[in-house]
């Protein structure tokens, strides 16, 4: 009964956040999808993000498989980890092992691609 609660609660938030967004103009929907990744990623409130994830999901839902298949590659180019963070954050923590290299090292090891999906997941 609560996860009812919850979900609808969710959902209210979604549909009022959305009413607050500038839908992407772009004529291709591989475009439109990387803003909408690109604001979801950025640092808006919890109900627009929220309101960006559904609208993501919606145009994923909505692509033909091509464009799907273009969304599955631009996130696997364009947001993954960084490889020079990566291996100099493991270099680092090779020469001096510790908890503040180790923090370090860990946050190069997670792409923004991760951090996208726990978003559209929330």
């Amino acid at each position: 009964m609560s996860r009812i609660w919850m979900s609808q609660v969710i959902d209210a938030i979604a549909d009022l956040g959305r009413n607050y967004l500038e839908r992407p103009s772009s004529k291709s929907p591989l475009k439109a999808a990387k803003r909408l990744c690109d604001d979801l990623l950025s640092d808006r409130g919890e109900a627009s993000g929220t309101a960006l994830a559904r609208e993501l999901v919606d145009r994923y839902l909505a692509m033909d498989e091509a464009d799907q298949d273009g969304f599955i590659d631009l996130l696997a180019s364009d947001y993954s980890y960084a490889a020079d963070k990566l291996q100099n954050a493991a270099s680092a923590y090779a020469q001096n092992p510790g908890d503040d290299t180790y923090r370090v090292l860990r946050n190069a090891v997670e792409s923004p691609r991760q951090e996208l999906l726990r978003r559209i997941n929330v």
